[in-house]
């Protein structure tokens, strides 16, 4: 993860599926692989892009990958 705030192993304890923004981290910040966003639990998935249900989409993986993953501020 590029510069990880010093409230990162917080991230250990939370559920990967609330909503809303998360204390210690911006906008852009990145992390190497799917995996490791898992593991800080910042993504609930180790394999779907997206996750999320029937209230909303709680987390979406941007690698690149696809030549839709656009972020166009409010929508990806």
């Amino acid at each position: 993860m590029n510069e990880p705030d010093t409230h990162m192993m917080d991230f250990r304890l939370r559920n990967p599926i609330e909503f809303g923004r998360l204390p210690g981290l911006k906008a852009y910040d990145s992390w190497d692989s799917q995996q490791e966003c898992c593991d800080f639990r910042v993504h609930g998935h180790r394999e779907n892009r997206m996750v999320g249900d029937r209230e909303g989409v709680r987390s979406i993986i941007m690698s690149g990958a696809y030549e839709d993953d656009e972020d166009q501020g409010n929508v990806v």
